[in-house]
């Protein structure tokens, strides 16, 4: 007999954007960098004082919360972000301090 074991799911590094597209001749816009997170899990999680550290620097606002097959996306920069992908249903924060490499 094979006993039951609760799965559990923490939110994953989903998608990241390090390197933005930039028309010919434009310089890269490191404001137009992001890293996605997904939580594939059943109940909603809690990232409050998550921090990236690496590379750029960002702890994630009090009362942030990633619901059940939701994404949250850390941008460098918010308005830019937004501007980018105005379809974006998930929760955005950002604001970072330094670039992805």
């Amino acid at each position: 007999m094979a006993a039951a074991v609760p799965l559990t799911a923490a939110p994953v590094i989903n998608e990241l954007m390090y390197h933005p597209f930039s028309s010919v001749g434009s310089p890269e816009d490191p404001g137009k960098e992001w890293v996605e997170l997904y939580n594939p899990g059943a109940p909603p999680v809690d990232v409050s004082g998550w921090k990236l550290t690496r590379g750029v620097t960002f702890t994630i606002p009090a009362g942030t919360v990633i619901g059940p097959g939701g994404y949250l996306v850390i941008a460098a920069d918010v308005v830019k972000f937004g501007a980018a992908n105005p379809g974006f249903g998930g929760v955005v924060v950002g604001g970072w301090v330094g670039t992805l490499a």
